[in-house]
């Protein structure tokens, strides 16, 4: 009975302490909490550091093509791209003041004799990821898959660059 009484006092105790504590003021003796941190929006990056974009291939349908975000500062630019469909993709980007779907096509692919393709990753087998990084000036961009039938099938975004 000892150890219990003991105990529940210890216990009590205990709470006691860290009402005291947490109830209590700042420095100075009033009661006006102290303040907090706040968070801001701010860019994660550092002067210098590339912008990294996150674009999945083949998903959620397998011509599918996103990126996150959907556009970035002028600068270096990391792309990390990941197939995450069934098929082969490949990942190019290409800075042009067409739209994303009149790009210039020859058969069953774009064109990109007729394009200024600044990046691009190789052919990508499912589960497959590439970081492709380039430096991208102010401008409009497209991001599109090149593999036979893809870019007709809808594989390709507007990409925009401050």
């Amino acid at each position: 009975m000892f150890r219990k009484t003991r105990s529940l006092a210890l216990i009590l105790g205990a709470f006691a302490m860290f009402g005291l504590v947490a109830c209590s003021g700042d420095d100075n003796g009033d009661s006006t909490p102290a303040p907090t941190a706040t968070s801001e929006a701010t860019s994660t990056e550092a002067p210098g550091e590339a912008t990294s974009v996150d674009v999945t291939l083949g998903q959620p349908s397998e011509l599918a093509l996103e990126a996150s975000p959907e556009s970035a500062a002028a600068g270096s630019v990391s792309f990390e791209v990941t197939n995450s469909g069934a098929l082969p993709h490949e990942f190019k980007v290409v800075k042009t003041d067409l739209a994303h779907d009149a790009l210039p096509v020859d058969g069953a692919q774009v064109d990109e004799s007729a394009l200024d393709v600044v990046a691009a990753s190789a052919e990508l087998a499912n589960g497959g990821t590439e970081t492709v990084t380039a430096d991208l000036e102010a401008g409009s961009y497209v991001l599109f898959c090149n593999v036979a039938g893809h870019y007709a099938g809808g594989m390709h975004i507007p990409f925009t660059v401050n």
